[in-house]
């Protein structure tokens, strides 16, 4: 018998290797794979092989990043409300860029979508902005590269509008002036923590003006806007009153 020489088959898919061409790494991984690739390339530099090694920038993962800020806990109507997102990638460390697909939604409680500003700030976090203008529950979910971020979505609990004193005026000739038996006219003008007048009406006030002798008496008019129409009347010539206004 004579032995029949074989002769190796090549595999004209197996890719070519160039050994004068040093090696590159573009590497995306859901592992922490970063040190390795990093010693690796330290050993072959050693050896006097120049590596080039580029690290795609890892995604931003739901699981991982957090959402913070007054806007996920309460709201006031017609008040700006905003939040921060923290991007994290799956080993829960900071991203150090943006670029990532965030998305985000406020629902109110009519169902109904409340706009809202996403602002990429280039180094992995994010701020939201929105102003409800209903009150009652509202629902925010948070999506990053389609996946839900941890601990969403939130429920927030929206006021109705709220008069604050510091920013509510009184106004008009009855202020200054008054004359015997004549109504004297001022009006209110309710504005909320942001200076903003009210688009409502409803809120009660205790109005008072006092004189010397007997306190004058004050009818007050809802203009269901956000001002309130009021009259006093002085029974006695010049006397000095004094007005005080309080919200009930």
């Amino acid at each position: 018998m004579t032995e029949e020489q074989v002769q190796p088959q090549v595999n004209s898919e197996e890719p070519q290797i160039n050994p004068d061409e040093p090696p590159n790494f573009n590497i995306e991984s859901e592992a922490d794979v970063e040190p390795l690739v990093l010693q690796l390339k330290a050993f072959l530099e050693k050896h006097d092989l120049d590596v080039s090694v580029k690290f795609k920038p890892k995604k931003m993962r739901g699981s991982t990043s957090l959402v913070d800020g007054d806007g996920l806990k309460t709201g006031e109507v017609n008040i700006p409300a905003d939040f921060k997102i923290t991007g994290k990638d799956n080993n829960g460390k900071d991203l150090g860029h943006g670029g990532d697909d965030v998305k985000v939604k406020v629902i109110d409680p009519q169902g109904n979508e409340v706009p809202c500003e996403v602002k990429d700030n280039g180094d992995g976090t994010y701020d939201v902005g929105y102003t409800p203008v209903v009150p009652g529950m509202h629902k925010i979910e948070v999506l990053v590269n389609d996946e839900p971020v941890e601990n969403t979505p939130v429920d927030v609990l929206v006021f109705d509008e709220i008069p604050d004193a510091l920013n509510c005026t009184a106004e008009g000739e009855g202020l200054e002036n008054a004359e015997t038996k004549t109504p004297a006219p001022f009006k209110i003008v309710t504005r909320n923590r942001a200076g903003e007048q009210l688009k409502n009406g409803g809120q009660k006030f205790n109005v008072t003006v006092q004189g010397p002798t007997i306190a004058a008496e004050v009818t007050v008019k809802d203009n269901e806007d956000g001002t309130y129409d009021l009259k006093h009347q002085s029974l006695h010539q010049k006397e000095k009153r004094l007005i005080q206004i309080i919200r009930k």
